[in-house]
């Protein structure tokens, strides 16, 4: 009795210990953990192309003798910021008028890019904003798609920046009319921001 008993016990200890170690082989795993960071894409910034005076439709006097409204871009070769100096508008100067009447125009032929080679650009509306010291009460300034008007710029997409493709670029057109002309010389600071979110190359949002 004793050695049955003995047996007995002696099998249940080990098949304790290989259900231990059965539980133990379907249970171990192996893991990996780790921490990246990841830096901007700096290819994604929409950027200026080209920006230059369309002559042709703008009806402003001085725009090829006395002065030349200029484009100067302020973060040099990048583009992604351009100046533009119409020059003031009133009659107590001859050289740096734009404006000599009410309801002429001064035009820009603009051509955006975008130089990503990952993302695809999807533009916004743009945002026209005026300076401290003025109001949009003598000059309206617009931003629009070349053909089109400027609710036509939002959503454009621009493909991916590719030397042989023609769909990475955009033509827009900058175009400030005088409204009504002031009492005396006024200059007046204005701002029109064009964003863009970026969307991946398969058209999803990233």
């Amino acid at each position: 009795m004793k050695n049955r008993r003995f047996t007995i016990v002696a099998f249940l200890l080990v098949a304790v210990v290989a259900m231990s170690v059965g539980f133990a082989a379907i249970t171990r795993q192996v893991t990996i953990s780790g921490t990246t960071y990841l830096n901007v894409d700096s290819s994604f910034a929409i950027k200026f192309d080209s920006f230059a005076l369309n002559e042709s439709s703008t009806t402003a006097p001085n725009k090829t003798a006395d002065y030349i409204p200029a484009v100067t871009y302020i973060d040099g070769d990048a583009k992604t910021q351009a100046q533009v100096n119409i020059g003031t508008i009133g009659t107590g100067s001859t050289t740096n008028n734009a404006f000599t009447a009410a309801g002429q125009v001064v035009v820009f032929d603009i051509t955006v890019i975008n130089p990503s080679t990952q993302y695809k650009a999807k533009l916004q509306a743009p945002n026209i904003s005026f300076g401290s010291n003025a109001t949009n009460d003598y000059i309206n300034v617009e931003l629009i798609k070349a053909g089109g008007t400027a609710d036509d710029i939002e959503g454009t997409l621009l493909d991916v920046y590719d030397t042989t493709d023609t769909e990475d670029t955009v033509n827009l057109t900058l175009k400030v009319t005088l409204k009504q002309m002031p009492t005396d010389a006024t200059e007046i600071a204005f701002t029109v921001l064009l964003k863009a979110d970026a969307q991946t190359k398969n058209g999803s949002g990233s």
